[in-house]
């Protein structure tokens, strides 16, 4: 998702340009989270047209989902929304990275910025 300023409050608008298709099949992501809720177990990965990688977690009632993302020039680095009960944290990947990390899922905004600081690559 492309994140943009509203205007100088903190609010933001979310804009998907174009639906990008998702590679099928299975991939070992160099990607890996360190921290997830308890009861969270991994049930699938994709990596997407752009070569963006995407972790997904549930807890059988909750799914939780990493965004691996390409950092863009005029991206916002970071931020945090809610609509309704789902949540979305992004932040900067690992020091040195250039990739931002989005988690997106029905869990409280401490969880999910918790599990976004824990992404690193191998």
């Amino acid at each position: 998702p492309e994140i943009t300023p509203d205007n100088e409050s903190s609010t933001y608008l979310w804009r998907v340009p174009e639906m990008e298709p998702c590679l099928t099949e299975q991939f070992q992501s160099s990607w890996q989270v360190g921290w997830l809720p308890r009861g969270f177990l991994p049930v699938g990965n994709r990596v997407t047209a752009r070569g963006e990688q995407v972790l997904i977690f549930s807890d059988g009632l909750v799914s939780l989902s990493v965004f691996v993302m390409n950092r863009q020039k005029n991206a916002v680095n970071k931020a945090t929304a809610r609509h309704g009960a789902t949540v979305v944290v992004i932040t900067p990947g690992s020091s040195g990275s250039e990739r931002l990390i989005a988690v997106v899922g029905e869990v409280p905004t401490a969880t999910a910025r918790r599990v976004a600081v824990s992404v690193h690559q191998q």
